[in-house]
């Protein structure tokens, strides 16, 4: 944490902290008259404790001095928030317990490096972009969200991994990819969960659409989203020899699918995200939309010229070739446009547009 000075722009005081917000080191002429610290909060002094608007945060015990006020039946608007279901009232079915935990004393879950909390209200929180805790399961539009700060952040490795997870979930085919566990027990619960002899939530998960776009089953598919997801969270949370290695697990693991189901798009698609190479990506990326195109393949299709055309445009820079996969990934789509889709697609053309102007391999 830095402070400067806004009339000279001089660093007057420099912090640094442990997860849990203890000070390692306070420098700078200003260090010691600056109360306002560890995660913008008003430092006590006296104490050394945090003040979040609603109570006292201790680095020392890690963990606040009171029960959160969640659990005296407070702030509930923050139980929502933290979970976001998409169901108004579908929280209300669970304890408090199940949402905030049974301690009700404990600092972010014990995760302060992937979670927040802004007035001391609520465990879950938010999470940072640095670190979403994504799973096989997570809905991709949180993961474009993501994706999409970090690359307004600059953290294009963080980036890549997240754009790669995006496109894994995205090639699943459970029917119900978009609900969390949590949503699904709450739809089972408010629907009778199977007990009056409807079919539950659930099952339609386990049983709906079972398999990718090119024909890969489900549950096997499934693991790559499970590499990719924890590929994700480790490099978000820079931990470069974990992601490593996962990552050399999963292509290892597409090799095996690949003597299984062949060469088919998905497969080749997903090894191009993980390979360093930008020419062999290239390759992997052409034959897999040749493929996808033979099959009639437009989900894999759409996926695979948008990722074309981003590295042609913003990579390479080679305006020619971002013009041409910009303009197959238009074809792929044909009408059926998604807002996210749709957002990108606007993008790329933006960019293409401020390529051409730097006249480099300009369009025509």
């Amino acid at each position: 944490m830095l402070i400067v000075n806004a009339g000279t722009s001089n660093v007057t005081a420099t912090y640094r902290y442990d997860p849990f917000g203890n000070s390692i080191t306070a420098t700078g002429t200003n260090a010691a008259n600056n109360v306002y610290r560890f995660s913008s909060k008003e430092r006590h002094a006296n104490s050394g404790m945090y003040y979040y608007g609603y109570r006292f945060y201790d680095p020392n015990l890690q963990r606040w001095l009171n029960r959160d006020p969640l659990g005296d039946g407070g702030s509930l608007v923050y139980a929502a928030n933290s979970y976001r279901p998409g169901d108004d009232d579908g929280w209300l079915f669970f304890p408090i317990e199940e949402i905030e935990g049974s301690n009700l004393y404990t600092f972010l879950a014990n995760s302060p490096t992937g979670l927040w909390d802004a007035f001391g209200t609520a465990k879950g929180g938010k999470k940072n972009i640095g670190c979403e805790g994504f799973t096989k399961r997570s809905n991709p539009d949180d993961v474009k969200k993501a994706l999409d700060a970090a690359k307004a952040a600059g953290q294009a490795k963080r980036a890549k991994a997240l754009a790669a997870l995006w496109k894994a979930i995205k090639r699943g085919g459970g029917m119900l990819w978009m609900f969390s566990d949590f949503l699904i027990e709450v739809l089972n619960r408010a629907a009778g969960g199977g007990d009056d002899g409807s079919i539950p939530i659930t099952y339609l998960y386990d049983h709906g659409s079972n398999m990718t776009s090119d024909g890969i089953e489900t549950k096997e598919w499934e693991v790559v989203q499970d590499y990719a997801a924890k590929i994700a969270n480790a490099v978000c949370a820079d931990e470069d020899h974990s992601a490593e290695e996962q990552t050399q697990a999963l292509l290892a693991y597409l090799d095996c699918l690949e003597t299984k189901y062949g060469r088919l798009p998905s497969i080749l698609a997903t090894r191009a995200d993980y390979v360093i190479e930008a020419e062999k990506r290239v390759l992997l990326l052409d034959e897999a939309y040749s493929i996808a195109k033979l099959r009639t393949d437009t989900a894999n299709m759409r996926l695979i010229a948008a990722s074309l055309a981003q590295h042609f445009i913003e990579e390479a820079g080679d305006a020619r070739q971002g013009q041409l996969w910009l303009a197959c990934f238009a074809d792929a789509i044909g009408n059926k446009w998604d807002d996210v889709e749709y957002a990108d697609f606007r993008a790329l053309s933006q960019r293409l547009e401020q390529l051409g102007k730097k006249g480099r391999n300009s369009i025509g």
